[in-house]
């Protein structure tokens, strides 16, 4: 295996040592910490705290590229365990591991899985309060957590690329990275303050993944994230458990209600492409529920949650009696989160 090659910027070279803070030198440096874990070593570790057997495809070449200080590019299709990716060598290295993620629901779903594994983890967001994330930046400055996950928009924020520095940082994974580049689809520009973080930590591996990126904005994640030699490891995304059907949209709704009452029981996600077709096609639902099992809307329940899709949709759920079919709503609105969408 290829031996970890020191950072070098785009048009630039490696600081120099006197130019690394001492806490960067001490606890920031790109290297093996032990000798990296073998294979029956390493899928003991997948089944014990993951309660797998085997890895999916590409999922332990990319484990591997991290454990040996390689940055690495990864892309894996929805469902591919891009989680995995980094979860699993955090727990095989020591130090910290940082993940950047722009959805807030992922990030609690994330660690609220991973502490019920016993795991140390936690994650800084706007949406905690001040108590919250005083007590998680205690833990992180006290080398109790080994994920901390947080927002890209708090790398940005006035000291915090400090606070990194004073952290025994070992490694960074970048989710949804393709929001980095101008030629994606979905650029964000937080995604561009991310540079900071590799100047706050610049022999700290990195790994950016993403289930969508062309080779164009591939190698453009690559160079704004300042990566050195990166391994790009690119899986198929057939899927074949799933099909595809594209349909003429006329009588849309009618088409959809008549859809979800062949699938009685089962759950469903429907995208919509801005705010105004949601709550319309939200509203349709739950008249033709209330119609179809003659009864009241007030005998649904109507419950929300916070998990949002890229571009920050919220689940609607409607419940309601055991004959009472539920459906799951995703709503998909262009311009940032919105919580409780819907009335």
């Amino acid at each position: 295996m290829r031996a970890p090659r020191p950072v070098r910027r785009p048009g630039g070279t490696r600081p120099a040592a006197s130019a690394v803070a001492p806490a960067v030198a001490e606890g920031n440096r790109r290297r093996v910490q032990n000798a990296p874990p073998g294979s029956d070593e390493l899928r003991a570790l997948l089944l014990r705290r993951f309660g797998h057997d085997a890895f999916r495809p590409l999922q332990e070449r990319a484990i591997r590229a991290a454990l040996a200080g390689r940055d690495t590019v990864v892309l894996l299709p929805t469902g591919g365990g891009k989680s995995l990716c980094y979860q699993l060598p955090a727990l095989a290295r020591d130090g910290l591991t940082l993940v950047v993620s722009p959805l807030i629901a992922l990030m609690k779903d994330q660690v609220d899985a991973l502490r019920a594994r016993g795991v140390a983890a936690g994650c800084l967001n706007s949406s905690m309060d001040p108590e919250e994330t005083a007590a998680v930046r205690r833990a992180a400055a006290q080398g109790e957590l080994k994920l901390l996950y947080v927002a890209p928009e708090r790398v940005a924020l006035p000291g915090f690329p400090g606070f990194l520095r004073r952290l025994a940082v070992g490694f960074v994974a970048v989710d949804e990275a393709h929001c980095i580049s101008q030629w994606g689809h979905e650029f964000r520009p937080d995604y561009l303050t991310l540079g900071a973080l590799r100047e706050a930590l610049p022999d700290v591996p990195f790994m950016a993944l993403t289930a969508t990126a062309t080779p164009r904005v591939r190698a453009d994640v690559a160079a704004r994230l300042g990566m050195d030699d990166p391994e790009f490891l690119v899986a198929s995304f057939n899927r074949p458990n799933i099909t595809y059907a594209v349909r003429p949209k006329r009588r849309s709704l009618p088409v959809l209600i008549s859809l979800l009452r062949e699938r009685t029981g089962e759950s469903a996600i429907v995208y919509c492409l801005s705010r105004r077709e949601t709550e319309t096609v939200a509203a349709a639902l739950r008249a033709a529920v209330c119609r179809f099992h003659r009864v009241p809307q007030s005998a649904l329940t109507f419950r929300y949650s916070d998990h949002y899709s890229m571009a920050y949709g919220a689940i609607l759920f409607l419940t309601g009696t055991p004959q009472t079919p539920s459906f799951p709503l995703l709503s998909c609105p262009p311009h940032g989160p919105r919580r409780n969408a819907f009335p």
